[in-house]
């Protein structure tokens, strides 16, 4: 690894750690404007439906997405199959920068609602998801093994034949749904959010069974990617 990686790469980790803690900083600047009892969740027609103390609003959900910040990282580095991850560390930085986004957008929602700021939350919130889901589901088809990365099931990490054609399904789907969830947040349809999250969420499982079951009960279909696995 040359010096200009090496350079880049601690440049984006700072900022990464700026952002993981940038919510605690949006929190301090509207905490003296908050009243007793704060809107921390809303339903998908962009009501209130969820309220939490000020002090849970201002620090409890900063700490948790920062614990999700934490936990990611530790399970990339953890990962049997972490050669794999860095060979194409790009799913793992989506991960780890969308965790980021999140936890800096759902801040500043819940403290811009309190002191009276209204955003249609759910619109925003559905097309940032579908946008996740476009981005994710066009470099699932690249993602290598991993136990921390991708569809995890047992069958589909034991062979690289049901992980390339799993994650190629999936891709595809997931893109879909992206683009469906979008729409729904932007036209507020109503009543498509848990079949669409539970389509591409199960689908996917699905296939990947019946790929087993079908096509890989042979010792020579099981497989598994060259290259290092640290």
């Amino acid at each position: 690894m040359n010096h200009n990686t090496k350079s880049s790469r601690k440049i984006w980790s700072v900022l990464f750690w700026i952002g993981a803690i940038l919510p605690f900083v949006i929190s301090a600047l509207f905490y003296s404007r908050l009243p007793e009892q704060v809107v921390i969740r809303w339903n998908f027609q962009n009501q209130p439906d969820g309220y939490g103390s000020r002090n849970f609003a201002a620090w409890g959900i900063p700490a948790f997405f920062l614990v999700v910040d934490v936990i990611l990282r530790i399970s990339f580095a953890s990962d049997p199959k972490k050669g794999n991850i860095d060979r194409f560390p790009l799913m793992k930085n989506l991960a780890c920068w969308f965790v980021v986004l999140l936890g800096c957008i759902v801040q500043l929602f819940i403290l811009t609602s309190a002191v009276g700021i209204t955003l249609p939350a759910s619109m925003i919130f559905g097309s940032i998801i579908g946008l996740l889901l476009i981005v994710v589901g066009n470099y699932l088809p690249k993602c290598l093994p991993s136990h921390t990365i991708g569809i995890r099931l047992p069958w589909t990490l034991a062979s690289v034949q049901n992980w390339k054609s799993t994650h190629h399904f999936a891709g595809y789907l997931w893109m879909l749904g992206g683009v469906v969830v979008i729409l729904g947040a932007i036209f507020q349809w109503h009543g498509w959010e848990l079949p669409v999250l539970l389509g591409i969420a199960l689908l996917p499982a699905c296939y990947s069974l019946l790929y087993y079951l079908l096509r890989e009960r042979h010792p020579s279909s099981k497989n598994d990617y060259p290259g290092p696995e640290a």
